[in-house]
């Protein structure tokens, strides 16, 4: 029996399996992408913490740092560790950012919970989906990876 045809992802066959992949990785984007909603919450930030625009913008600016120097490194980690895992990783790490900015009241612990915390997760996360479509769709990869 052919190899390729008993490989199955999520229990169906791999020709059917695979895209579902591509759907549960825009899933994963979608949740990543809520860090782009800081425009959102600058504004009642800066009148809260008595804070100036550009101090608001830090938290946010930090973890788009954290964000692009991490990916790098987890496009490395990724095949070691595995996209599942490294979703599980980076989801519970950005998930633990978030829950710590909604308790802190100074704008160096937003740094340090939004910036540095979310931004780790964001950064061994985004990648993931890319990586998984990659090996599952050796054709045409161009147009699915957006």
């Amino acid at each position: 029996m052919d190899k390729i045809a008993t490989v199955r992802v999520l229990g169906m066959p791999a020709e059917v399996g695979r895209w579902l992949l591509i759907i549960m990785g825009m899933l994963v984007l979608l949740c990543l992408g809520t860090v782009y909603s800081w425009s959102i919450f600058r504004t009642p930030l800066q009148n809260e913490m008595a804070i100036s625009a550009t101090a608001s913008l830090l938290p946010y600016t930090v973890g788009l740092f954290v964000y692009a120097f991490l990916m790098p490194i987890a496009g490395f980690l990724i095949p070691l560790i595995g996209p599942r895992w490294m979703t599980t990783i980076g989801g519970i790490i950005v998930g633990l950012g978030y829950i710590l900015s909604s308790f802190v009241h100074r704008i160096e612990l937003l740094v340090l919970t939004y910036g540095v915390i979310a931004g780790t997760g964001l950064g061994v996360t985004y990648g993931v989906p890319m990586v998984v479509v990659a090996r599952w769709f050796l054709t045409g990869r161009v147009w699915r990876w957006g």
